[in-house]
């Protein structure tokens, strides 16, 4: 349900008169001046239309306006849908706010670039408070090389006891085989109490699923790439984490 929501103030005469916004629904302070002094300096009320009624709006013990009611998250799409107002006497029934839903967190962790002979950084990442597991996923762009059946571009997922990234505290280590082959890109999914039952893997596709939660461990991610290039030559790919709640 969508509000038509004004916001009025009294005017030096004690009549109530709509505050004015610009373009982007942002206070006019240009044309206000006159109007929010007399606010702060007579005691002037807010006040919200709710239908036909002008019901007063509530505030904070600072002063500051309480705006969320009802609050809905799409966790999908991150849209906050607000429901109806529930208002009772000025300073009484405080409006509530739930957050539902699941909440995923991406970021970019090796980005889209051709790499050659050689390893990435090590890149630490502790799963945020609420993740109970992630998917990471190495695409694959573009292959170009000489490369011999065990070589080619490798993700690597390993676990770690403690929150270090030296190969010193590897507990486990997820297998990946390296691919050279343009498309076979390589996923890994952790989440607690799944399986991949009824899936058909593309062929030369990689995709693994690990059944514990995320939130157990540190994790380690990084790529190794193997194979004899030219200059111009290598495994255009990047690399993408995503927390799941």
């Amino acid at each position: 349900m969508a509000l038509n929501v004004n916001i009025i103030g009294k005017d030096s005469e004690g009549n109530l008169r709509a505050l004015k916004v610009n373009s982007e629904g942002n206070l006019d302070f240009g044309q206000l001046e006159t109007e929010i002094q007399v606010i702060k300096d007579n005691q002037g009320r807010l006040y919200g239309k709710y239908g036909e009624a002008w019901i007063p709006v509530k505030v904070d013990s600072e002063g500051r306006p309480i705006i969320a009611s009802d609050v809905t998250v799409n966790a999908e799409d991150m849209v906050v849908d607000l429901g109806q107002i529930k208002q009772g006497p000025a300073g009484t029934e405080p409006w509530l706010v739930q957050l539902s839903g699941t909440s995923v967190t991406s970021e970019v962790l090796f980005p889209r670039q051709v790499r050659q002979q050689g390893e990435t950084n090590r890149i630490l990442r502790t799963p945020p408070a609420g993740a109970k597991g992630f998917a990471i996923k190495h695409i694959i762009y573009g292959v170009t090389g000489n490369f011999s059946s065990e070589q080619g571009s490798k993700l690597f997922v390993e676990t770690r006891g403690v929150n270090d990234a030296s190969g010193t505290f590897v507990l486990f280590s997820v297998p990946i085989n390296p691919t050279y082959t343009l498309g076979h890109h390589q996923v890994v999914v952790v989440y607690p109490g799944i399986a991949p039952d009824g899936l058909v893997i593309a062929s030369g596709r990689q995709f693994k699923v690990i059944s514990i939660p995320a939130s157990l461990f540190s994790w380690i991610f990084f790529i190794q790439t193997s194979g004899t290039f030219t200059a111009e030559q290598g495994v255009d790919s990047e690399v993408v984490l995503q927390w799941i709640a």
